[in-house]
Protein backbone atom coordinates (compact mmCIF):
# COMPACT_ATOMS: atom_id res chain seq x y z
CA UNK A 1 0.00 0.00 0.00
CA UNK A 2 1.16 3.76 -0.37
CA UNK A 3 0.26 6.64 0.87
CA UNK A 4 -2.73 8.18 -1.05
CA UNK A 5 -0.69 11.40 -1.87
CA UNK A 6 1.75 9.33 -3.23
CA UNK A 7 -0.28 7.95 -5.77
CA UNK A 8 -0.65 9.70 -9.15
CA UNK A 9 -4.30 9.94 -10.18
CA UNK A 10 -6.56 12.07 -12.28
CA UNK A 11 -9.48 13.81 -12.22
CA UNK A 12 -12.69 12.89 -14.13
CA UNK A 13 -12.54 16.43 -16.03
CA UNK A 14 -9.38 15.69 -17.42
CA UNK A 15 -8.20 15.30 -21.13
CA UNK A 16 -7.33 12.54 -23.04
CA UNK A 17 -3.98 14.52 -24.19
CA UNK A 18 -3.72 15.48 -20.32
CA UNK A 19 -3.53 11.56 -19.19
CA UNK A 20 -1.30 10.89 -21.59
CA UNK A 21 1.28 13.54 -21.02
CA UNK A 22 1.19 12.15 -16.86
CA UNK A 23 1.64 8.58 -18.16
CA UNK A 24 4.57 9.77 -20.36
CA UNK A 25 6.18 11.71 -17.59
CA UNK A 26 5.30 9.37 -14.71
CA UNK A 27 5.85 5.72 -16.75
CA UNK A 28 2.48 4.03 -15.77
CA UNK A 29 0.47 2.41 -18.03
CA UNK A 30 -3.02 2.22 -16.03
CA UNK A 31 -4.16 5.46 -14.05
CA UNK A 32 -6.80 5.87 -11.56
CA UNK A 33 -8.99 8.49 -12.27
CA UNK A 34 -10.92 10.20 -9.52
CA UNK A 35 -14.32 12.12 -9.06
CA UNK A 36 -14.18 16.13 -9.38
CA UNK A 37 -16.65 15.98 -6.04
CA UNK A 38 -14.80 13.40 -3.98
CA UNK A 39 -11.16 12.71 -3.73
CA UNK A 40 -11.41 9.73 -1.83
CA UNK A 41 -13.62 8.54 -4.90
CA UNK A 42 -12.13 6.46 -7.50
CA UNK A 43 -14.42 6.66 -10.41
CA UNK A 44 -12.29 4.40 -12.70
CA UNK A 45 -9.06 3.71 -14.85
CA UNK A 46 -7.37 5.38 -17.54
CA UNK A 47 -6.09 2.78 -19.36
CA UNK A 48 -2.84 3.47 -21.72
CA UNK A 49 -3.54 1.11 -24.54
CA UNK A 50 -7.41 2.11 -24.55
CA UNK A 51 -5.87 5.84 -25.01
CA UNK A 52 -3.63 5.60 -27.89
CA UNK A 53 -6.01 3.57 -29.57
CA UNK A 54 -8.36 6.44 -29.79
CA UNK A 55 -6.71 8.46 -32.51
CA UNK A 56 -9.10 11.73 -32.51
CA UNK A 57 -8.04 15.24 -33.54
CA UNK A 58 -10.40 16.83 -30.75
CA UNK A 59 -10.20 16.63 -27.31
CA UNK A 60 -11.94 14.29 -25.75
CA UNK A 61 -13.29 14.14 -22.32
CA UNK A 62 -11.46 11.46 -20.28
CA UNK A 63 -14.94 9.70 -19.21
CA UNK A 64 -14.97 8.22 -22.76
CA UNK A 65 -11.85 6.07 -21.83
CA UNK A 66 -12.93 5.21 -18.08
CA UNK A 67 -12.95 1.81 -17.22
CA UNK A 68 -15.40 1.16 -14.37
CA UNK A 69 -13.57 0.02 -11.27
CA UNK A 70 -15.09 -3.11 -8.96
CA UNK A 71 -15.52 -3.18 -5.14
CA UNK A 72 -14.95 -6.11 -2.63
CA UNK A 73 -16.82 -5.01 0.62
CA UNK A 74 -14.13 -6.09 3.26
CA UNK A 75 -16.66 -9.14 4.24
CA UNK A 76 -16.28 -10.83 1.37
CA UNK A 77 -12.98 -13.45 1.84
Amino acid sequence: MMPREDVTSVTFSATKDEVLVIMGETGFSRIPVLSDDDPNHVVGLAYLKKLVRATTKRKQKLKHFVTETFYIPESKK
